[in-house]
């Protein structure tokens, strides 16, 4: 049995239990076909453990696993600026293996409500917009919300920004995250 959990832009999510566990039913809104492209891209993104855990799917729907945690937005309220910049830094990881996949998600600039932090471990959400690109933007997104939550010196960030969205090298991504933290 499932019952109305929230809505998006794009889907209508309901809670229910499989197996014993908390499970979330994702119907897709409008006939976009926006949540079969989610759909395709959480199987490709299990793979390297990035999003919830895809359990069954259809046309317009999917099941996954629920993920307890609290919206970023609502998560950083009152925190210290380490534990901040702990979990920054893993988001920030998971958005260097989306660009290294050439994946575009879309969203980092602001990711208020799809990013679930749950004991200081962060999950992405809500893959419906991806899209392949040879210059994804993930990291540079994300890094701008940095900037702006932790105040930081904009001049003094961006050339590694910019070197790093220039070659999208390991190189330049530890550079970036050393002089981010």
């Amino acid at each position: 049995m499932f019952k109305y959990f929230t809505r998006g832009k794009r889907g209508i999510l309901y809670k229910g239990k499989f197996k014993g566990k908390d499970v979330v039913l994702k119907m897709e809104r409008r006939s976009l076909g926006r949540i079969n492209n989610e759909i395709l891209w959480l199987l490709k993104l299990n793979k390297v453990s990035i999003g919830p855990k895809l359990l069954f799917s259809g046309d317009g729907w999917f099941i996954y696993s629920f993920i307890k945690g609290k919206p970023l937005n609502e998560w950083v309220v009152g925190k210290r600026k380490v534990r901040i910049a702990k979990v920054f830094r893993q988001i920030l990881l998971k958005c260097r293996i989306l660009d290294k996949l050439k994946v575009n998600k879309y969203e980092m600039h602001r990711p208020f409500k799809n990013v679930l932090i749950f004991k200081d471990k962060a999950k992405l959400l809500d893959f419906e917009r991806c899209k392949v690109s040879l210059n994804p933007k993930n990291v540079t997104q994300f890094c701008q919300f940095i900037i702006s939550v932790l105040k930081l010196d904009r001049s003094k960030v961006l050339p590694f920004v910019r070197a790093y969205s220039k070659d999208f090298s390991d190189k330049s991504f530890k550079k970036l995250v050393k002089n981010l933290f």
